[in-house]
């Protein structure tokens, strides 16, 4: 699924028709939250500080390795007049921002979705310790920070330093498929009971997604823009349960595996996507204007498709250089400062 979005983000990025990228970006990020909540394991063992510190090295050493990167591309592109241009120290001041809103630019702005990522799972295991993993008191207490975000105001206007209020926005994503994740075969046992109810109440997730989200019109978690709340979270829900439930359902079609292997391997390298997607695709229109200049149908397409498949190879490559752990000597550090009754002592890192 993280492979099969990351075609829509491209096609996000690249397509102008608004009845297009309107839909696309009331679905795109809040799924990739979504499935960060299916694949969110709370372990009591394990101290909030080991595991604020293991998901710093999992998410924002990518982050801050990716931004060194994609610089070259960056500086390129101010060399041939295709972004803003600014200082070395500005540019290191947007990484450590990550927020284009507060003057300073990163190397690719696409990358504001790892510390907002980082943010919402930090604040989601939280609400998990404080309820001690009880589903109800976690969904309540979830909703409730959702909306007393609401009625501070936080829905508008610059999103903060890492996007910290967009994170706070998509907890409620992260809760959803936490909660979806114990319950994942009960699902796909109705899903295949009732194949044509199953098809029915898919097809109507996928209308009532789409139908929302252009009454909605456009909404933005990098740009802190959500029009409506509710139905912000009304068309992201409906889009990304669709998405997921056929993709479930897929799963278990040695055909469609087949089709989708391109995406389960993209799937498994999309934080270089993220990084690099913007800065080659502003390149490829720089330098072949009239086969890429057009983004109208079914250029924008074309376009989409090419680069998704294009940029395999290098993501694989910077993959495999990201450290995803945190050195095992910082965690035994970490792990000592916890005492054998689970209370931390005074001098916790």
């Amino acid at each position: 699924m993280r492979g099969f979005l990351m075609f829509w983000v491209i096609f996000g990025h690249i397509t102008e028709v608004p009845a297009q990228f309107i839909y696309i970006y009331s679905f795109h990020m809040p799924a990739y939250f979504f499935l960060t909540g299916i694949t969110f394991r709370f372990d009591k063992s394990e101290s909030f500080a080991e595991f604020a510190v293991n998901k710093f090295f999992g998410l924002m050493i990518p982050y801050f390795i990716l931004s060194a990167l994609v610089s070259p591309l960056r500086e390129w592109l101010e060399i041939v007049g295709e972004v803003n241009t600014q200082s070395f120290t500005d540019l290191l001041l947007g990484t450590l921002f990550s927020n284009s809103d507060t003057g300073y630019k990163m190397a690719s702005n696409t990358l504001w979705f790892i510390p907002c990522l980082f943010i919402s799972v930090i604040l989601f295991d939280i609400i998990m310790r404080v309820c001690r993993k009880r589903a109800l008191p976690v969904t309540i207490l979830a909703l409730t920070m959702t909306m007393s975000a609401c009625l501070a105001g936080l829905d508008h206007g610059t999103g903060g330093i890492w996007h910290w209020k967009g994170g706070a926005f998509c907890v409620l994503f992260v809760l959803a498929g936490w909660l979806m994740s114990d319950h994942i075969e009960k699902v796909e046992d109705a899903l295949f009971e009732r194949k044509k109810a199953a098809c029915v109440m898919l097809l109507v997730l996928i209308c009532a997604g789409f139908f929302v989200s252009k009454y909605n019109r456009y909404v933005s978690i990098i740009h802190n823009e959500y029009k409506s709340v509710i139905l912000f979270y009304i068309s992201a829900f409906a889009t990304t349960i669709a998405l997921a439930l056929i993709l479930m359902m897929l799963s278990h079609s040695e055909k469609a595996l087949k089709v989708l292997a391109p995406a389960d391997i993209i799937g498994k390298n999309t934080l270089p996507y993220i990084a690099f997607q913007v800065p080659v695709m502003k390149l490829m229109w720089y330098y072949m204007p009239q086969t890429f200049g057009t983004r109208a149908m079914p250029w924008d397409l074309i376009q989409t498709i090419i680069l998704y498949f294009a940029l395999l190879p290098l993501a694989c490559l910077v993959d495999k250089a990201l450290p995803r752990r945190m050195p095992e000597s910082l965690k035994l550090r970490l792990r000592r400062s916890v005492v054998p009754d689970g209370s931390q002592r005074p001098e916790t890192l």
